[in-house]
């Protein structure tokens, strides 16, 4: 059987060195902006303790930080990645070439041709229901976002008859008597309020009470979901 160790055998052993709290202070002030070689140095401590302190406290260097390490240590010589670097006077391979992309056969045959049009498209007159539940009309083929080429049709019943709406104002349903459906979309349907009015129609506080309690329950709910949603995307960083 092993004999215990003596005591001066104990004493001999290095014991931890544990962090103390000026130490800690000072990781978590100058870590993220300075390198670590220094700090271990100023510290006294190995490197892989400060590297490995550090991810127990959850700190990270800046990224300009990271940027400039990277970028000193690819100016070191003999560093592989210079072999690969553009050098001054460089000439790129396909300098003078025109039209060199997209010449094969293969390719060719799976080009857009002019006046393709992609299989979403339908023809000027059109009718859409937007995820938001508005039906929207086409009114161009014009390039650009979808609001180039589509239309609140409300909106469009409502300025045939009356013009252009007014600046700060929109066309909406009046209460109860909204519809998807074209051929319901008429002038008594429909009135123009300004936005402010708007936003008091379709407040919260127009809902009874019950209501109003679960509207509130699910902003707290979708809240904390994206607060938790976070603070995961935060770790894994």
């Amino acid at each position: 059987m092993a004999k215990p160790p003596r005591m001066l055998e104990l004493l001999s052993v290095p014991h931890p060195r544990y962090w103390r709290e000026w130490e800690l202070d000072f990781l978590r002030r100058h870590y993220p902006e300075v390198p670590t070689e220094p700090i271990a140095a100023a510290l006294g401590r190995p490197l892989r303790s400060v590297l490995a302190k550090a991810h127990a406290l959850g700190l990270r260097k800046t990224r300009e930080l990271i940027a400039a390490i990277a970028s000193e240590r690819s100016r070191r010589p003999g560093h592989g990645g210079q072999a690969h670097q553009f050098k001054a006077g460089l000439v790129p391979w396909n300098k003078g070439t025109k039209g060199l992309v997209g010449v094969q056969p293969a390719c060719r045959a799976t080009q857009f041709k002019p006046g393709t049009k992609p299989h979403t498209w339908v023809p000027v007159g059109s009718f859409r229901v937007t995820p938001d539940g508005v039906l929207e009309r086409k009114f161009s083929d014009d390039p650009g976002p979808p609001s180039a080429r589509w239309r609140n049709y409300a909106a469009l019943v409502w300025e045939a008859e009356h013009g252009a709406v007014p600046k700060g104002h929109i066309v909406v349903f009046k209460p109860g008597q909204k519809t998807v459906d074209p051929a319901l979309v008429t002038l008594d349907r429909l009135e123009c309020i300004s936005r402010a009015d708007n936003v008091r129609r379709n407040s919260v506080h127009q809902l009874p009470p019950e209501l109003r309690e679960i509207v509130h329950l699910r902003g707290r709910l979708t809240r904390a979901i994206n607060t938790k949603a976070r603070q995961g995307q935060e770790q894994t960083a």
